[in-house]
């Protein structure tokens, strides 16, 4: 049995298939902390990877899964260009104002926007999205101030910091107002525990806008460069320049609902609306929006045990069996792509965790490995540390596991 070794940070030289238990936080330093975004990674692991690789030069980093920011922040923090690629709306809204320098017409226009919130009862403006079932997920006073707070944001558009900002901290209330249970990640009406409604919104949110400018003031001064969001398609990117390095957590087999998770944000926030929601899904890696009667050619980069493995996940589950190939299918597309942009001498890393699909064990990440060495990379890393802040709450009824280690995986063009 491997021996677990306890660390404040990652070793810039871990030991072969080695697991670590990080004992510093850290994880919501910085702008880590805005909004609970599902299933991001710790900034510990894109800070090892960059110190590892890019330490006395100044880097292109991109992060194709790139989610709320993580890699992008701790980019620039260090001086680094960096860039991201995110299929979810929010995310994509989420990670540019992590990364956003601020100025003093910025906090002006955040003070004068705080003012007016003092005044929101008595207003009588409003837009409501169209939601559907908007009753079931919230009550009529709920959704009225909602609909208040949501004009007076929409009124800051002519300045896109500002609105995103503002968005990004209006996002961080809307669970809170909705009939939703808060301690599920997928939003759901429990009616064996009704919810207790607070109707103090507009203050909750003075208090979250306070909390991040405060922040955002902060991280601004210490962030040497800027991001860019270059794309929505992790499989299929396009960018003219070639990257050093590419840090990235995409998607587990068969584990998360995004589209799900972040739905009522995505609809208030008016950055998707149902109908594109529902492509949206089917475009996921990983997902489970698939048609029964799909087949799916294997890939040349599949190697001998993964097809081995979906033939034994057939057996029990033919739809299952589906899922994991057009996941490993997507993720052989996202790892050609990425290894093209990569310069000679870059690297890959890709933080993923195993799985259990229907008693049949998925070692992802030695799959992923073997995908790799198939598309013309060299494995130059392989260790794991132990997830310590468990956003699954839920049990995922024997689909995916539950996964106790990510494994860190680092690959070399």
């Amino acid at each position: 049995m491997t021996k677990i070794q306890t660390v404040d940070e990652l070793p810039l030289k871990p030991t072969e298939n080695s697991i670590y238990a990080i004992e510093s936080n850290g994880i919501t330093a910085h702008t880590h902390g805005f909004f609970k975004y599902p299933c991001k990674f710790i900034p510990h692991v894109p800070r090892w990877a960059i110190n590892k690789y890019c330490s006395g030069k100044a880097c292109k980093i991109i992060d194709p899964f790139c989610g709320s920011g993580t890699t992008l922040v701790e980019s620039i923090l260090l001086g680094h260009e960096a860039y991201g690629v995110e299929i979810d709306s929010f995310g994509r809204m989420l990670a540019k104002v992590k990364t956003n320098k601020i100025d003093n017409h910025f906090e002006k226009r955040i003070i004068l926007f705080l003012k007016k919130l003092d005044d929101i009862k008595s207003q009588e403006e409003k837009i409501i999205p169209d939601i559907n079932n908007i009753s079931l997920w919230f009550t009529p006073s709920a959704i009225d101030i909602l609909g208040k707070i949501k004009y007076l944001i929409n009124k800051q558009k002519k300045d896109k910091h500002v609105y995103d900002f503002l968005s990004v901290c209006f996002a961080n209330i809307i669970r809170k107002a909705s009939n939703a249970d808060e301690q599920s990640p997928k939003p759901y009406v429990s009616k064996r525990f009704p919810k207790i409604q607070n109707d103090d919104l507009s203050n909750k949110l003075k208090q979250i806008i306070i909390k991040y400018l405060s922040k955002i003031k902060l991280s601004s001064v210490e962030f040497k460069n800027i991001s860019q969001i270059i794309g929505n398609d992790a499989t299929n990117f396009k960018y003219e320049n070639k990257f050093d390095l590419a840090i990235t957590s995409p998607p587990y087999i068969n584990a998360f609902d995004y589209v799900r998770t972040l739905r009522l944000e995505n609809l208030w926030l008016e950055l998707d609306n149902e109908s594109t929601l529902r492509e949206v899904k089917k475009k996921h890696v990983g997902t489970e929006s698939l048609p029964i009667n799909e087949e799916i050619a294997h890939p040349k980069s599949f190697p001998k045990e993964l097809s081995e493995i979906i033939k034994k996940i057939e057996i029990k589950d033919k739809k299952r069996a589906l899922v994991v190939t057009k996941y490993f299918s997507a993720m052989s597309e996202n790892m050609s792509t990425v290894f093209n942009h990569l310069k000679k001498g870059g690297h890959y890393v890709i933080v993923i965790g195993d799985s259990n699909i229907k008693g049949v064990p998925v070692d992802t990440h030695s799959i992923l490995l073997k995908i790799g060495k198939n598309l013309g990379y060299k494995k130059d890393a392989c260790f794991s540390y132990i997830i310590k802040n468990r956003y699954l709450r839920i049990p995922r009824q024997g689909r995916g596991g539950l996964i106790k280690n990510d494994w860190i995986i680092s690959l070399s063009k």
